[in-house]
């Protein structure tokens, strides 16, 4: 770290991981009764196998979602790593990070990023105007919910994310895959 301040300190939240597993164990058992009793008694008709496929996809999200790391939210010496939902900010540098404020969304405060520019170049060009609408929205590239961090307040969170992205050392520009 840079400055003479102490590494960041690792941080991950996991609250979804027990609702992967629920999600994964009820797609199981589901899928098991539609192929085992419901598909052998109604056949192939079309509701039925659109419902069995369904199923197995969930099966298939669940299953990778619990595989691909026991953490929703992690911040590290690298950046943080926002998996909180479908279209959260994935992973960011700390060196991509302009900027770390409150800002009001959906009616509440929330945790705010704006990205240097060369950050936002990188992305691709629907990421880019997603960024634009929610920057001319909200006044931040990136918004994410407080909770997906943990229990603490958005103010509390910002302060903790802008002290680390303060005091990172110079890294690469996106959290290694």
């Amino acid at each position: 770290m840079g400055g003479g301040t102490p590494p960041t300190q690792v941080k991950e939240v996991g609250a979804k991981r027990t609702v992967y597993t629920v999600g994964l164990v009820v797609s199981i058992i589901a899928f098991a009764i539609t192929a085992g009793w419901v598909l052998p008694h109604l056949g192939w008709f079309p509701p039925v196998a659109l419902g069995a496929a369904m199923m197995a996809v969930g099966v298939v999200t669940f299953a990778y979602l619990l595989a691909t790391g026991p953490y929703v939210f992690r911040m590290d010496e690298v950046g943080i790593h926002d998996r909180s939902g479908l279209f959260q900010a994935g992973r960011v540098s700390w060196r991509e990070i302009a900027e770390v404020k409150v800002v009001r969304a959906s009616g509440r405060d929330q945790v705010g990023l704006l990205l240097t520019e060369e950050a936002r170049a990188r992305r691709s060009g629907l990421v880019q105007e997603l960024m634009k609408g929610l920057r001319n929205e909200v006044g931040a590239d990136i918004v994410m919910a407080p909770e997906a961090m943990g229990p603490e307040s958005a103010a509390t969170h910002v302060a903790t994310l802008d002290e680390a992205r303060r005091g990172a050392a110079p890294g690469p520009l996106t959290s290694p895959r």
